[in-house]
């Protein structure tokens, strides 16, 4: 699934048949390159803002990551499961949307536009990858990934050699 395809899904709750919210916002591991939570927000205020926060749920908590919702079994066990998980650095996809991508050699390859992960375990399967206005995207598999950093996102030479992104001059 690309991350693009997240926001706004319709989360269900399978324990009582109710629709939570939409997902709002998407939390990644950085050290361990994966989806770890999912924020839900009931709708947006008449000022833009959220409305009725509902809980943060964790990935382990879902039942099923569908093209048209995001169930749960039960939403407090998987707010639970939030609460005692244990990760690593977190980030919202929001804020690794638009970070830099650069290869170990120092090679910009432009700026983050989405993730592609597994429904199923939740890792990061690609990153999709803008090199500028009106340039092709391409996409960087999950092996070509090094590190996810709080700046910017690393990716092996190899990324170039292959012939899967095209480096930009900046």
């Amino acid at each position: 699934m690309n991350s693009k395809q997240i926001r706004g899904l319709s989360v269900i709750n399978i324990a009582d048949g109710t629709q939570v919210g939409t997902v709002d916002q998407v939390f990644l591991d950085l050290a361990a390159k994966q989806v770890v939570g999912f924020s839900i927000t009931n709708g947006v205020s008449p000022f833009g803002g959220a409305r009725d926060n509902a809980p943060t749920v964790a990935a382990s908590g879902v039942h099923s990551l569908g093209p048209d919702a995001l169930t749960l079994d039960d939403v407090t066990a998987a707010h639970a499961a939030w609460v005692d998980g244990a990760y690593g650095a977190l980030a919202p996809l929001d804020d690794v949307v638009g970070r830099r991508v650069v290869t170990e050699g120092g090679i910009n390859l432009g700026q983050v536009v989405s993730l592609g992960f597994d429904e199923h375990t939740f890792a990061v399967t690609e990153v999709e990858v803008s090199p500028g206005f009106l340039k092709t995207n391409t996409h960087v598999p999950l092996d070509h990934l090094v590190r996810i950093g709080q700046d910017v996102l690393v990716v092996a030479d190899l990324a170039v050699a292959t012939g899967e992104p095209t480096a930009v001059v900046s």
